[in-house]
């Protein structure tokens, strides 16, 4: 399923690095197709920079849990983490396209991030307060995270150099829903309801207006998911 809100190829033909994004609940094969992803296109001969789920580094270096979940401080520290990670690998891949423009490489570079920073604010309208919720994603780097996914713009207030960094992107953002045959506790995952979490995915994306394709039980074969996102991508 794809829902597409506004314009999304609007920017393509100028985009220098494609973003793929991959969100959803818990144990619904994101890690696994970010993976692969990875593999394929590395062996296609793509310059690629694999941003691996941020949370449970976050959750590792600062001690929190799952029961933290519900909490501001977890949530921001791990929205913070994440935008940080996007940030230094789009100015890594920028460098390395600079670097290789003058040998004419028409290829693009692909940004593969399993999560986003829309996941934290899910879990910020399931468990916060309204303020809360605006401390967490008031700050101009969020904003600017989600017109990188294709969502509202920037505020027009906001630097012409952080807009034209935002829109090099062009962002491919794929929902994965639940599959009750891949659900698991490994003491680290959340323990909601995969479905119901995907619920509130797709509200939160269709606020921000950001569009995105989803996927679920329709499509569990890793090859097919890997040629299906390939060809959203535009690199069939």
């Amino acid at each position: 399923m794809s829902v597409l809100l506004g314009n999304m190829h609007s920017h393509m033909p100028m985009a220098h690095t494609i973003g793929i994004f991959i969100v959803g609940p818990s144990s619904t094969g994101k890690s696994t197709l970010c993976r692969a992803l990875e593999k394929y296109l590395v062996q296609e001969g793509l310059r690629v920079a694999h941003i691996s789920e941020v949370a449970r580094t976050v959750m590792k270096q600062r001690g929190f849990t799952r029961d933290d979940v519900g909490t501001l401080a977890m949530q921001k520290a791990i929205l913070d983490a994440q935008i940080e990670a996007e940030t230094k690998a789009l100015e890594s891949l920028e460098r390395s396209i600079c670097n290789t423009e003058a040998s004419n490489a028409p290829q693009p570079s692909i940004l593969i991030c399993d999560r986003c920073a829309i996941d934290p604010s899910v879990y910020a309208e399931m468990e916060l307060t309204a303020d809360d919720i605006e401390i967490l994603t008031g700050d101009l780097s969020y904003r600017l995270a989600v017109s990188r996914y294709g969502g509202n713009p920037a505020r027009t207030h906001e630097s012409i150099d952080d807009i034209r960094r935002s829109s090099l992107v062009h962002s491919v953002v794929i929902l994965t829903d639940g599959v009750e045959e891949w659900r698991e506790d490994d003491g680290v995952r959340s323990l909601y309801d995969p479905w119901k979490v995907a619920d509130v995915f797709r509200r939160k994306l269709a606020a921000l207006r950001i569009p995105y394709h989803e996927v679920g039980e329709d499509m569990k074969d890793l090859g097919e998911r890997i040629n299906w996102v390939v060809q959203l991508a535009g690199l069939e």
